[in-house]
This record gives structure tokens, C-alpha cells and sequence, in this order.
């Protein structure tokens, strides 16, 4: 239980990097 709890919570940590990367290629591409 505790494993697969932990599975989930890095998952959604490295969705979120992920997504904050996108979003932030996407700002410096506006601005340029």
C-alpha cells in the first residue's frame, strides 16, 4: 500500500516538473 502510495505521489511530482518545463519553454518562446 505504502508503495504504490509512493508510486503515485512521484508520478504526480514529475508530471508537475514536466508540465512547469512546458510552461516555461512556452513563456521564453512568446517573449522571443
Amino acid at each position: 500500500m505504502s508503495i504504490s502510495l509512493k508510486t503515485v505521489a512521484a508520478a504526480l511530482l514529475l508530471g508537475g516538473n514536466a508540465m512547469a518545463m512546458a510552461m516555461a519553454a512556452n513563456d521564453g518562446q512568446i517573449r522571443q
